[in-house]
């Protein structure tokens, strides 16, 4: 069954009397941990740059000749001093260069963010509110109005419907707030974040980014 959310004054911090629904597929399925787990690890590795490498023994400066004859010295064999068992060596099984990037469906992706959308709503760690964050043009009033909706000492994601510089500008300077546009939220900004700002103008492009559109 839909559940309906009241939309909330951010300046005020109560209720305007307007509400927004939360669709019934939001509520169909339960929170599956494996499947946020892979969708995450495979965001996070989407974004790795994957660009360290070591030098093979092949690959480091040296070598060429025998440190010293193979028998007689006392000394254990050697063949060259490029081996990964010498100092400046190099280095055996290193990393080199790969990419990390895991093709995940988009049925996962967008199951995957209605899944952490329902934990949080659950939770009771989310908020509507009217789509009026332009109205502030300081950050300690920005500050203010997050600490008066409850989210005060949490990471918050601040979801909006279309690019605010400003509202990216003085939120800038708040540990553990972010802001994105509701059409490029996923499951891993969700539960990286442990409180959730939705502006009432995201709120159906979220739903339909999660697969719960209309």
């Amino acid at each position: 069954m839909a559940k309906e959310f009241s939309v909330m004054d951010i300046n005020e911090a109560k209720p305007t009397g307007k509400t927004v629904g939360a669709p019934d597929l939001l509520w169909e399925q339960d929170v599956n941990p494996a499947l946020l787990h892979e969708i995450v690890k495979a965001l996070e590795g989407n974004w790795r740059q994957g660009t360290h490498s070591t030098l093979t023994r092949s690959e480091v400066r040296g070598g060429g000749r025998k440190p010293w004859k193979q028998k007689h010295t006392g000394r254990a064999r050697a063949g060259s001093n490029t081996s990964p068992l010498w100092r400046k060596g190099g280095i055996a099984f290193g990393p080199k260069p790969r990419s990390y990037e895991t093709r995940v469906p988009q049925a996962k992706r967008r199951t995957a963010l209605a899944q952490a959308l329902r934990s949080r709503l659950d939770e009771g760690m989310a908020v509507v509110t009217e789509d009026s964050l332009t109205a502030f043009t300081k950050t300690k009033e920005f500050n203010r109005a997050l600490g008066a909706l409850g989210a005060q000492h949490q990471r918050r994601l601040v979801v909006v419907s279309k690019s605010l510089p400003a509202v990216v500008r003085y939120s800038r300077n708040i540990p553990g707030v972010s802001v994105k546009l509701a059409q490029q939220v996923n499951a891993r900004d969700v539960l990286a974040h442990q409180f959730l700002l939705v502006s009432d103008q995201a709120w159906e492009p979220l739903m339909e980014a999660a697969g719960c559109g209309r």
